[in-house]
């Protein structure tokens, strides 16, 4: 589903995203790469997510990497910001390409879950920050009359998840 909406997810996240991405050039989706770097047998079975690894092109014709990561949490999970950091190191080492990262919150306590993730040690420091959307924090009317399609996947996904689907 991702797939099929993916251009009109960047416009729901990036309100310049028109003006900034070639859209009509298509998207790469680079699943098998993203599968190669990161598998996570070690993840709770009742947390499900989808990861999308996708090459965009720029206006100028210059190629950029988003990182969609939609996770579908019971619970408040501790190690999400680094195991997000750990995405993006992965992938900046293998390809050395600029990247953004979206992370989804479709699960009860999304609004928990962290946009950033912070390592400091004897006057070093790292702070990784990432765009994040959790379906809770949009109100059901302002998705209803949003024109982006991808509004109403998030009004779904909303009412599936307060329906305990």
């Amino acid at each position: 589903m991702l797939e099929e909406v993916f251009d009109d997810l960047l416009r729901f996240v990036f309100p310049n995203a028109d003006r900034a991405f070639a859209m009509r050039r298509g998207f790469e989706f680079l699943d098998k790469e993203l599968g190669e770097m990161y598998p996570e047998p070690e993840k709770p079975s009742e947390t499900k997510f989808v990861d999308k690894l996708v090459k965009v092109f720029q206006k100028d014709g210059t190629e950029e990497w988003v990182l969609c990561h939609v996770e579908v949490q019971g619970k408040n999970d501790k190690e999400f910001a680094k195991r997000m950091f750990k995405y993006y190191a992965r992938i900046f080492d293998r390809f050395d390409r600029p990247i953004t990262t979206i992370a989804i919150f479709t699960g009860r306590d999304g609004k928990k879950l962290p946009g950033m993730y912070v390592r400091k040690y004897m006057g070093a420091e790292l702070i990784y920050k990432y765009n994040t959307l959790c379906i809770l924090d949009y109100e059901d009317r302002r998705l209803a009359a949003d024109r982006n399609p991808f509004a109403l996947v998030m009004l779904a996904a909303k009412k599936a998840l307060l329906k305990g689907k």
